[in-house]
């Protein structure tokens, strides 16, 4: 250890009494160190300063050296935010949102230990290694460190040996072991987002450039078929519980639709033609009533004429239903010829011959059929208006039994159209969600992700780091 010695400058340069008075107060104490001194003491310690900073330097540069250089290799993906749609129908899986949340969301998915997990899967990095510490060969020098790098690392470390949980559990210590391959995936990898565009860079660092690209190019890859596999299995499930609830829906409208009809059959609401049974039977009742009506009308008119022509002694040949009888033509055509008959023999044998007396009562008696078909006729004529007022009187209480069975139904049909709304609206469910399932159906095959590969990383062809100009230069 140097020692140091006070200097007495109070003899170099004159007036050195009134300086040491200045620097001292009044009570005597000392104002501090002056620069000279301080220059004094950088001078006096220089070598010993220069000795560590060389040796400072010399640990930087061995260490620098010691280092396995470590390539980096950069691939990009791009969200696409643009709804590409195959096919006219609203997607089950819509597009991801554009903002800087659910970008931010992507990263994180990036660096996630799913993500990482996957791409040890697939390329199988438990066999790899630089990964499997397992598998280095005792005695590859390659990975081994060196005593100074192991001396150095073990200084920043602490010194101290790391203390870790045994096991004997084969299960527990593979567990253990596909952690740690993993963790050592997921921290080889750098993501971050490209300022504020849609753009992802992946960075994958490793010991080896070909598998540094490899590394970036297969987690982009894996991203991408996440993404894919989210939304398929996502459409999946939809389907499957789409096909559930179709086949609910199916057997709900099934119901449905026999309640309706089995109150409609109760009910006597039972309809054809957008009719119910009463509604046609009051329709065609009613027709018939008509028509029953104006033939009664008819057949009342002709009965009052005969009756009038009759009563004012009119001549049956001018009664019309008389002409339409054949008995009263052939009675009336043999009239015709027996008062030919009579008016020759009159004319002959004069009125008191019994021939014409015998003719006069032969054509009395002509007279009386045709009075008495006349009278049969008059008979017929009542007896058809006697029936056709019957038949009005029957269509007629008909008509007002089917009207008051009609209000009684409409009764009932304030409950049956309940139950049509209700089996309606089942059915209206039930297609829309049959639309829904096909539509989801028809999505297996054209499920895309919501990203895109930018660029591939290519294989580096300078290790990121270490550098030792740059490692010198901050030493």
């Amino acid at each position: 250890m140097n020692r140091v010695y006070p200097l007495d400058v109070s003899a170099s340069y004159a007036g050195s009494a009134h300086a040491s008075a200045q620097s001292t107060g009044p009570e005597g104490l000392d104002a501090g160190p002056s620069l000279q001194g301080i220059i004094r003491s950088i001078r006096r310690r220089l070598s010993v300063m220069l000795a560590v900073l060389l040796l400072t330097f010399a640990a930087v540069a061995v260490f620098t050296f010691q280092l396995t250089p470590v390539y980096s290799a950069t691939a990009s993906v791009i969200v696409n935010t643009r709804d590409e749609r195959v096919i006219d129908i609203g997607s089950v899986i819509s597009g991801m949102p554009a903002d800087t949340a659910f970008l931010d969301t992507e990263v994180e998915i990036l660096r996630s230990r799913a993500l990482a997990e996957k791409v040890v899967n697939r390329l199988d990095l438990m066999a790899d290694p630089d990964f499997n510490y397992t598998l280095v060969e005792p005695g590859e020098e390659a990975s081994q460190p060196s005593p100074i790098l192991s001396f150095f690392t073990g200084m920043l470390s602490g010194g101290g040996d790391d203390e870790t949980e045994t096991t004997d559990d084969p299960d527990a210590i593979a567990r253990m072991l596909r952690e740690d391959v993993v963790s050592g995936v997921q921290g080889s990898f750098e993501v971050n987002r490209v300022g504020a565009t849609y753009l992802i860079e992946i960075s994958a660092s490793s010991g080896d450039p070909e598998k540094a690209a490899l590394l970036a190019n297969t987690l982009s890859q894996v991203y991408l078929d996440y993404q894919r596999d989210t939304k398929y299995d996502a459409t999946r499930r939809a389907r499957e519980w789409l096909d559930e609830r179709v086949v609910q829906l199916r057997e709900e409208v099934r119901d449905a639709e026999s309640q309706v009809e089995s109150y409609r059959a109760r009910s006597g609401l039972l309809s054809t033609e957008g009719m119910t049974l009463t509604e046609q039977a009051i329709r065609d009742t009613n027709a018939q009533l008509t028509s029953a009506q104006s033939e009664l009308a008819e057949k009342r008119a002709r009965l009052q004429n005969v009756n009038a022509q009759i009563t004012s002694g009119r001549d049956a040949d001018t009664i019309a239903e008389a002409l339409n009888s054949a008995a009263i033509t052939d009675l009336r055509r043999q009239q015709t010829e027996l008062i030919q008959r009579k008016a020759q023999l009159q004319t002959r044998y004069g009125e008191a011959h019994p021939q014409v007396i015998r003719v006069m009562n032969e054509e009395a008696d002509l007279q009386r059929q045709i009075n008495a078909e006349l009278r049969r006729i008059v008979s017929s004529l009542e007896q058809d208006v006697m029936i056709a007022r019957a038949r009005v009187g029957e269509l007629q209480g008909a008509l007002d039994r089917h009207k008051s069975e009609l209000t009684g139904n409409n009764q009932d049909a304030v409950a049956l159209a309940e139950l049509q709304r209700e089996a309606e609206a089942s059915r209206s469910l039930y297609e829309e969600f049959l639309n829904r399932f096909k539509e989801t159906t028809q999505l297996d095959g054209i499920t895309e992700s919501d990203a895109v590969i930018n660029s591939v990383a290519s294989v580096p062809r300078s290790p990121a780091s270490p550098t030792s100009r740059s490692t010198l230069r901050l030493a």
